[in-house]
Formats: structure tokens, sequence, C-alpha cells
């Protein structure tokens, strides 16, 4: 099954960015983790993003960030653990 990564162009909607949960490694650990979309980095490639659940922060390629819900429905909905 193909799940379109996070594209550039979302980077236009700002306001949605931060209300979508999305999904994404941690390091390249190859483990998906949920998290928020902190600001995008156009110059970089890439997001800072927010773990839901750890509270860490760090900066990630779009190709690695990808819609909770496109992956499973029910990731959206889960209350953060932190």
């Amino acid at each position: 099954m193909e799940i379109p990564c996070l594209q550039k162009a979302a980077a236009v909607v700002t306001g949605r960015l931060a209300k979508t949960v999305y999904v994404s490694d941690i390091s390249g650990d190859k483990l998906l983790y949920r998290c928020r979309v902190l600001e995008v980095l156009n110059e970089m490639g890439g997001v800072n993003v927010e773990f839901i659940d750890f509270g860490n922060t760090e900066i990630v390629p779009y190709e690695k960030v990808f819609e909770a819900a496109a992956v499973d429905n029910v990731l959206g909905m889960i209350p953060p653990l932190v």
C-alpha cells in the first residue's frame, strides 16, 4: 500500500498542518511515532515535528512524514501519552 508523504505544497496550509496528526520515525529507527508539525523548513526540505507521546522534537525530511489517518484512522484519535 502506498502512503502519501507530506508534500512541499502542504507548507502553504500551515493552519491545517498544526491540527493534523502525522507519523514519522525518530532518528531513522524505522518505527513510526505520532507527531505534529511545529514548523515548515522549506530551505532545509523538511519540517520540525514534536513527537506527541514523548515530547521531543526533531527535524524530519518531508518524505518521512505521513498523515496518521493514511496509516490508521484510529491513530489521530488517541490522546497524547504525556
